[in-house]
């Protein structure tokens, strides 16, 4: 192969970490799932026992027990996810200095210029699978093919330690009958229009008029088509490049009670608010516009957006326009369930910009709002979150007791989207 990706994804994550420091899990159904006294009653991860049942994952956790009543639940643990995932990434970085992580759970391997070291790629790869397993306990599949897209397809063919492997003289024969759908950044949104158009396989993708593809998805479907016909010459990234910065940063919830009216919802503004601007300072950015998502109890949405007239880097600024934002566009006849708050963001070039007089305020002022988010970060990320509240956070505990930053699922940075 001229080059040699592998794509390594620690089958079930969540749940295979937690069987692994609960070996009684296995015995039984078992999944992880959110919270479903707080509202977040998704299957996040399951083992394989739930497959007999038909239990998927984002099913909701009403859905999953009544088609398996002794399914067994485990609320989601994070920073062990995080922890046992980062352990395995490290042996994978013993063999290359271009990992590339996808999500959590998924990286890519550029094993391309370790051969000389290392010898048969294919054998190293099977090395790292099986060092993967002996030190960590976790089992891996894994991919391996000339190109990212086909290495990401062929790691998806065979769960639980499944090694596939895909060349330029075999990928019309093991990609091409796949469902179009298999094939990365084909989502929900552009397989009914491929069926629309015919394509129902990866191979229908490939061997379908350009033009046509153009016509219909625009730049996406001469991306798409390339793909399907194994033409991904994009590299995977060192380990150390954090990648494109992000065009927005958002954070939503779903809260645990209905917000019923302005005062509860702008406590929930600010925590987002928090979350948010602790994000953008970890990236050095600044933000433009403040968007607004809200669904009401009968899961109706709403979004509104205001651009700012000043560089948005606080907290304050973040609530502020948030709640400004909501005062005008929503008056509570129907109670709230969820809002997301997003920040359209650029990158601070300097330490150091030019404040306009808009930027002080005569009874708190920018700079010192800002240290206040920056020493509030340093607590919660020493002490735990609950360390330091602001005191309107306090008035309503059952409203503000979710660190909204930390269970704050943040999906993989895409080829074509860069949001955070």
């Amino acid at each position: 192969m001229s080059r040699l990706i592998v794509h390594a994804d620690i089958n079930h994550c969540y749940a295979q970490i937690e069987e692994m420091l609960h070996p009684q899990y296995r015995d039984y159904p078992f999944a992880v799932g959110g919270h479903q006294e707080k509202r977040h009653g998704i299957i996040l991860a399951k083992n394989d026992l739930c497959k007999i049942y038909g239990v998927s994952t984002a099913q909701s956790l009403v859905e999953a027990i009544q088609l398996c009543p002794q399914l067994r639940i485990a609320h989601p643990h994070y920073d062990d996810y995080i922890y046992y995932s980062e352990k395995v990434k490290d042996i994978y970085r013993r063999y290359s200095d271009h990992v590339e992580s996808f999500g959590v759970d998924e990286a890519w391997i550029d094993l391309t210029h370790s051969l000389t070291c290392f010898g048969d790629g294919i054998a190293l790869a099977k090395k790292i699978q099986q060092e993967v397993y002996d030190e960590v306990g976790l089992r891996v599949s894994m991919g391996i093919s000339f190109n990212k897209i086909f290495a990401k397809c062929a790691s998806d063919m065979q769960k639980r330690s499944g090694f596939v492997v895909i060349n330029e003289n075999d990928y019309k024969l093991k990609i091409w009958p796949l469902p179009v759908e298999d094939l990365l950044y084909v989502g929900y949104r552009t397989q009914p229009k491929l069926n629309q158009m015919g394509i129902y396989t990866i191979g229908d993708l490939a061997c379908c008029d350009r033009n046509k593809l153009h016509h219909r998805l625009g730049k996406m479907g001469l991306i798409l088509h390339d793909f399907a016909n194994g033409l991904d010459d994009q590299v995977v990234a060192h380990q150390d490049d954090k990648g494109p910065l992000p065009k927005s940063v958002g954070n939503g919830m779903t809260t645990i009670i209905d917000m019923e009216n302005y005062d509860q919802a702008r406590l929930v503004l600010r925590l987002l608010a928090e979350s948010v601007a602790s994000r953008m300072r970890e990236d050095h950015l600044y933000g433009t516009v403040v968007s607004l998502y809200y669904r009401d109890k009968n899961l109706a949405g709403y979004q509104v957006q205001r651009k700012s007239h000043k560089k948005i880097t606080t907290s304050e600024e973040i609530t502020d326009d948030a709640c400004y934002l909501l005062k005008e566009s929503y008056d509570f006849t129907i109670p709230l369930r969820a809002i997301t708050v997003t920040v359209t963001t650029e990158k601070i070039n300097d330490d150091y910009y030019q404040l306009s007089f808009d930027d002080f305020d005569p009874h708190q002022s920018k700079e010192k709002s800002y240290k206040v988010d920056i020493v509030m970060d340093q607590i919660r990320e020493r002490y735990g979150f609950n360390a330091i509240k602001k005191m309107s956070n306090l008035l309503d505990n059952e409203l503000t007791q979710e660190d909204v930053k930390a269970q704050h699922v943040v999906y993989p940075k895409g080829y074509f989207n860069a949001d955070k």
